[in-house]
């Protein structure tokens, strides 16, 4: 078994086409990237909503289930899928240190738990 971990994707209501990637090929993206690193998907969860808020369903139980030790982390395709604020993404880095679990984007490849993460 692989690291375990829940991938989350996210689209905002209001995206065009192209403009940002869609929840399938983040769905893809994150697939492709376990199936190379030796990753266990335990749980996808998605929202559609913007990322100028943490007010998120698919966000909120992705975290809950890191805390709840279902999985080591959420990874995200790319980091503006997780947010888009700076602040929110200082709040989420410090829930996840605490919590003791990681967050990891493809792009950029941002890793919580190596150490360059950190």
């Amino acid at each position: 078994m692989g690291r375990p971990l829940i991938a989350y994707l996210r689209v905002a209501p209001r995206e065009r086409v192209g403009e940002r990637p869609g929840i399938d090929a983040q769905r893809e993206a994150i697939r492709e990237a376990a199936a190379r690193r030796g990753w266990d998907l335990v749980d996808v969860f998605e929202d559609v909503r913007s990322g100028r808020t943490l007010r998120r369903p698919g966000l909120r139980a992705a975290l809950a289930a890191c805390r709840a030790g279902r999985a080591e982390g959420v990874v995200v395709s790319r980091l503006d899928r997780l947010t888009y604020s700076l602040t929110d993404l200082a709040e989420l880095v410090r829930e996840a240190v605490e919590g003791g679990f990681t967050i990891v984007s493809l792009a950029p490849d941002v890793d919580l738990s190596a150490d360059r993460g950190r």
